[in-house]
């Protein structure tokens, strides 16, 4: 079993087990009876008088899951969502551990050298405190990608995202030892800021609407793209979901075992594409080789010129890779080519992450080759999943309806939501 069921508990980093009998039934509850000691053993908190519920949190043996479930469980300290134990506040995580209530391989994780400390200033080097502030560049990446680990991966703080949108005006800050970033909104062209962490969140929200406000209109930039941990750790303000850019999860065991009706639909079509081009294959792309890089240019071009137009946001896509594969040894980013006779077919260019995460900020194929862009996606999860990442975010979908069709057909395990401030 790849990710979360209702009718399974996790015991340990990816594994799972079934469920049988009454213990499946045992329902989620913020302010539960028992909690779950050893590996399963169900043990009550308190003496339990006859009638009383059994109930557990589920919260406390999931780790690094990204399945989310709403919460309506009535205790007085309902969370409102069941998400996974490294999701929680770092304060609420060291009171749960305190009380006993986490399973042991959460806490041998949490010692593990994979696991961020708690947010300290060490965590950001080299990013001023706000209101001062630096530009993006380069030099940023090992400190942004120790601090995001923590957190569900949105596609707008990865490296390659950062890095290939920046127009030179992409400013960097730690507030409240929090991520801030200040840039232009690539799809309005209109200055927007978001923050990552789980710091103060009301009081940096506040503080960051005073500074907003005590600038020239001009220079204001609107509160947009923030994660929806942050909206609802800030529940004072009025929040609004923007689902055209909320980021598409999917698991990678999913994908490869078709395991929905569109899956296999999917599957299908790669299969087909195979019949009707057996010389076509894989291989892992050289994106130190400047030869290399230019193909990949040129052909990304050729595909967005028979689209028929160039329009604005696809000439900032190929600004945006072509920035990328320049800076491809410092990212770390993988090239996977889909070649037939030596030709370049289509290509999907991934950006590694934490906690098994990948991104494929870039992906294109052939547009006359049916089922070609499936073939790649499936190889593409193969040899990501042989590599240990077990979840791909693809980003958004930016409100196009056929492109929401397609991506919500790779059935998503979860969507990553985002918020402006209203």
């Amino acid at each position: 079993m790849g990710h979360f069921s209702f009718y399974a508990v996790q015991i340990g980093l990816g594994r799972y087990i079934d469920v049988q009998g009454n213990p499946a039934f045992v329902n989620h509850s913020c302010g539960p009876s028992c909690s779950i000691r050893g590996t399963v053993d169900l043990v009550a908190l308190q003496d339990l008088p006859t009638g009383t519920e059994i109930t557990m949190d589920y919260s406390m043996s999931m780790w690094a899951d990204p399945e989310k479930m709403e919460c309506g469980c009535g205790s007085p300290r309902c969370r409102k969502q069941v998400v996974s134990f490294d999701e929680l506040p770092s304060d609420f995580q060291h009171e749960c551990i305190n009380k006993g209530l986490v399973s042991d391989y959460i806490i041998e994780a949490m010692k593990s050298e994979r696991h961020r400390e708690p947010v300290t200033e060490a965590t950001l080097p080299g990013i001023p405190t706000f209101p001062e502030c630096t530009p993006w560049n380069l030099t940023h990446i090992k400190a942004i990608r120790a601090f995001t680990q923590k957190y569900p991966p949105y596609n707008d703080f990865c490296a390659m995202t950062l890095h290939g949108l920046d127009d030179g005006e992409t400013l960097l800050s730690n507030l409240n030892n929090n991520l801030l970033m200040r840039f232009t909104d690539p799809t309005k062209g209109k200055r927007s800021c978001t923050l990552l962490g789980d710091n103060q969140i009301s009081g940096s929200i506040a503080d960051l609407l005073s500074f907003e406000a005590s600038q020239p209109e001009c220079q204001r930039a609107v509160l947009g793209y923030i994660p929806e941990e942050i909206a609802k750790s800030a529940p004072g303000n009025q929040w609004e979901e923007d689902r055209n850019i909320a980021d598409y999860v999917y698991a990678t065991e999913d994908i490869l075992n078709a395991s929905s009706v569109s899956l296999r639909a999917r599957h299908r079509l790669a299969r087909r594409f195979m019949r009707m081009h057996p010389q076509a294959k894989i291989e892992t792309l050289d994106l130190t080789n400047s030869s290399v890089c230019a193909q990949l240019e040129s052909f990304a071009c050729q595909v967005m010129l028979e689209k028929g137009i160039l329009e604005r946001g696809l000439l900032v896509e190929l600004r945006a890779l072509m920035r990328c594969l320049g800076a491809s040894s410092t990212l770390g980013c993988i090239g996977i080519g889909l070649t037939m006779e030596n030709t370049l077919i289509g290509f999907m260019i991934v950006e590694p992450l934490g906690r098994k995460y990948y991104h494929t900020p870039f992906g294109k194929t052939r547009r006359d080759l049916a089922g070609a862009m499936e073939f790649l996606m499936i190889e593409t999860a193969r040899f990501m999943h042989s590599t240990g990442y077990r979840f791909h975010n693809d980003q958004e979908d930016l409100g196009l309806p056929g492109l929401r069709s397609y991506k919500m057909s790779w059935t998503p395990v979860r969507l990553l939501k985002k918020y402006r401030l209203l």
